[in-house]
């Protein structure tokens, strides 16, 4: 399969680089980007300066995985050269659209919408499978989806616990307490609890770090999450974990297997792929 992930890589946003790694972790060369995401490859120089200091997501993967595109944008789409196109953010990117929407299939047009807000662009989704993170009712032919994380991240097994509650409290200012990526994750490997929330929108990667690190998140509010938004999270185990605050490891192992069956890269674009 040949995909063209439609983009125009000015910089991170969790939800589009969610299904570009996972694009690049199945189809490796075969996952083609209409603009270099260079942020995403292991030769990037300095993460400090990337949103989150480019902890989970940013320079993992292969540059030897990079594939330019073999000729104009244009003529490859009409020559459908490509089985599927991709938009890795429609609202910050909608090039050559026109043109995809006249050659392919509404099956093969594949729209990513992960902005915080609610509202949906009507004009991308007629034409398109559509799909919506801060969903918050049902819509006809429109698709929830979430972030995810690279799979070699998520810990083996439930590490040692040496506290009850992490100490980090998320906040929206953007005072990070980690230098290290490694030191954040250990910080909620140690931990039986971490705090999380809603933000700007309900989905937010701090929910799978801390999940990812075998720590159970106590997502405050969560009873009140619209019912398409973060589908796929395990709410009713979530807020009943929450309310019992019991150190039990079998529930920090169920939080970890979870993520590793629904919440990698990987499982985020293969959702994607098999909707039509």
């Amino acid at each position: 399969m040949e995909i063209l992930f439609i983009t125009n890589a000015s910089g991170p946003d969790y939800m589009s680089d969610t299904i570009f790694h996972g694009g690049k972790s199945i189809l490796g060369k075969n996952f083609y980007e209409s603009n270099k995401m260079w942020y995403m490859y292991d030769d990037l120089v300095d993460k400090r300066s990337l949103y989150g200091r480019g902890f989970t997501m940013y320079g993992k993967i292969d540059k030897n995985l990079y594939n330019p595109l073999p000729s104009n944008p244009i003529e490859l789409i009409q020559n459908k050269f490509f089985d599927k196109i991709i938009y890795g953010s429609i609202w910050r990117c909608s090039d050559y659209f026109d043109i995809v929407s006249k050659t392919y299939d509404k099956k093969d047009i594949v729209v990513i919408d992960g902005e915080d807000h609610d509202w949906i662009a009507f004009e991308y989704s007629d034409k398109s499978t559509y799909f919506k993170r801060e969903l918050y009712s049902k819509i006809d032919n429109i698709h929830p989806i979430t972030f995810g994380v690279p799979e070699d991240l998520i810990l083996p097994f439930v590490p040692e616990k040496t506290k009850h509650l992490s100490h980090i409290i998320p906040d929206f200012n953007r005072n990070y307490t980690f230098e290290l990526e490694s030191d954040y994750y250990k910080e909620y490997a140690s931990s039986w609890f971490a705090i999380t929330k809603k933000k700007a929108g309900w989905d937010c990667l701090r929910h799978y770090e801390i999940m990812m690190n075998g720590c159970v998140p106590i997502f405050e509010d969560l009873e009140n999450c619209p019912e398409m938004t973060l589908v796929n999270l395990p709410k009713k185990e979530l807020i009943s974990f929450a309310k019992e605050k019991i150190q039990n490891i079998d529930n920090n192992k169920f939080i970890l297997d979870y993520v590793r069956n629904n919440f990698t890269t990987k499982k985020i674009l293969s959702y994607v792929l098999q909707h039509e």
